[in-house]
C-alpha cells in the first residue's frame, strides 16, 4: 500500500478529501493484482448512522464484483478536521466504525480485504494493523523516491490529476462556446438537417430485421 496516497489522485483524476475510496483488485492468483475498478463516494456526515450510507451504497459496491475484483483496499481520506495528525496532535484513526461495518458489507459480497487505511495527502495508516513498528500512531509517510518514481510514470501516461473534486466538475461546466454548439446541433436536428448516411441506414436496419 506504500504508493497508495500517490496512485489514488491518478485513478481518479483528482486528489479526493472527505472521501471513502475502495479500489477492486483481481486475484491474487492472477500473475500480478491488478486495479479492476475505482469507486469514491463522499463520507457522510460523522453524526449519522452509518447503515443509510451503506444501503445508498449498495449499487455502487455491486460494481467490484461485476468489474471482476475479488479484494479491495479500502482507503478513508479524512477532511481537515478529523485529521488525526493534525497539528501534531496523535489521535484515534477516524470513521473507525464506517471501516468495520464496510469490511463486513464486503465480505458478505465474498470480496476480501487487502487492507483498510487512513490516508492523509502522503501519510497513510492502517485502521487493520496494531504494529507500532511498520504501522506508528503519528502514520507512514510514502517514501520520496517511490513518490517521484510513481508520478513520473503516471505523467507520461499523460495523468494530471486536479487538485479537487470542485476543480475538476468546474473544467466540466459548458462553457458560451458548448452552449452555442449545442444549440447550432438542437437547430440542425430540428430542421431534420442531421441525417445518417443510406449506407448506415441500410446497415442499421439490417441488423434489426436479424434480431
Amino acid at each position: 500500500p506504500d504508493g497508495l496516497p500517490v496512485v489514488v489522485p491518478h485513478l481518479l483524476g483528482f486528489a479526493p478529501v472527505d472521501s471513502l475510496v475502495v479500489l477492486g483488485l483481481s486475484s491474487p492468483h492472477e500473475d500480478q493484482r491488478r486495479v479492476r475498478v475505482t469507486l469514491r463516494v463522499d463520507l457522510p456526515d460523522p453524526q449519522l448512522p452509518v447503515s443509510p450510507a451503506l444501503q445508498m451504497w449498495s449499487g455502487s459496491f455491486d460494481a467490484l464484483s461485476r468489474a471482476g475484483a475479488s479484494s479491495a483496499i479500502v482507503a478513508v481520506y479524512p477532511g481537515a478536521a478529523e485529521d488525526p495528525w493534525r497539528d501534531g496532535l496523535d489521535l484515534r484513526l477516524p470513521r473507525r466504525d464506517l471501516v468495520d461495518d464496510i469490511l463486513t458489507d464486503l465480505d458478505d459480497r465474498g470480496i476480501s480485504v487487502v487492507d483498510a487505511l487512513c490516508v492523509v495527502q502522503h501519510r497513510f495508516r492502517s485502521y487493520l494493523c496494531e504494529n507500532l513498528r511498520c504501522c506508528p500512531r503519528e502514520g507512514r509517510l510514502v517514501d520520496a523516491t517511490e513518490a517521484v518514481r510513481l508520478t513520473a510514470e503516471f505523467v507520461g501516461l499523460g495523468s494530471c490529476p486536479l487538485p479537487s473534486r470542485d476543480d475538476l466538475a468546474a473544467c466540466l461546466q459548458p462553457t458560451d462556446a458548448d452552449r452555442a454548439l449545442a444549440a447550432a446541433v438542437a437547430g440542425e436536428m430540428a430542421d431534420g438537417a442531421l441525417t445518417s448516411p443510406s449506407h448506415v441506414v441500410a446497415a442499421v436496419s439490417g441488423v434489426v430485421a436479424d434480431v
